[in-house]
């Protein structure tokens, strides 16, 4: 019986997945392989289980048949003894093995959780990446704009700074648009998208009628 129990408190403590803090925390490629070493470990402590448990029965059973076989009149009391010992052997290794499973599981279930957020995370920042590049861009024609200010008075002054306004704005709305996405779990990124296509499309106007 102390074998079973050995398995069973090995497992609780080594089942605790270190990467599954902070829904919104993006993950990386050594969670992921973590993930999957955790799998690996929890399906070795299953057959470890299934092996302690089954060695725990047999040991049980032999002693039940040893009482039985007795050449003397059995001792009855004994034998009873053994048979209910066996039992509950039979049933705590059930139980060590069903921890075990379900442990393997949850580990399972983690790895298959931070693969797709790696993925998730992969297509964020790709399609990140094309907005952030229109923000740059407008940084660049609003500085360019201040320049050519610079050498005007009056309403063509003022119309340039017209400009400039508009298109700070824009520019502003999209990197506010482009942060609010990053601070979701990357697998909810593209409930976001909808508002980062409208901010782009309203800046990208405004880009094009700078020129």
């Amino acid at each position: 019986m102390s074998r079973i129990i050995r398995v069973t408190m090995y497992g609780i403590c080594s089942s605790a997945i270190a990467v599954g803090s902070g829904c919104n925390q993006d993950v990386t490629r050594e969670d992921l392989s973590d993930a999957r070493n955790e799998v690996i470990e929890e399906r070795q402590e299953t057959q470890v289980a299934r092996q302690d448990a089954q060695e725990e029965i047999n040991e049980e059973r032999n002693e039940t048949e040893a009482e039985r076989q007795k050449v003397m009149r059995p001792n009855f009391d004994e034998l009873n003894e053994e048979q209910r010992e066996t039992q509950e052997a039979r049933e705590e290794a059930n139980e060590a093995i069903a921890e075990e499973e379900q442990e393997t599981r949850e580990a399972e279930q983690e790895a298959n959780r931070i693969e797709a957020k790696l993925k998730a995370q992969q297509s964020r920042d790709a399609y990140l990446k094309q907005a952030q590049a229109q923000v740059h861009e407008a940084e660049l024609r609003i500085e360019a704009l201040e320049e050519k200010a610079d050498g005007l008075d009056g309403a063509a002054k003022d119309a340039i700074e017209v400009q400039i306004e508009e298109l700070h704005t824009h520019q502003e709305r999209l990197q506010d648009e482009i942060d609010d996405m990053k601070s979701l779990d990357a697998l909810k990124w593209q409930s976001k998208q909808a508002e980062v296509e409208t901010a782009k499309q309203a800046l990208a106007k405004e880009l094009a009628e700078t020129k």
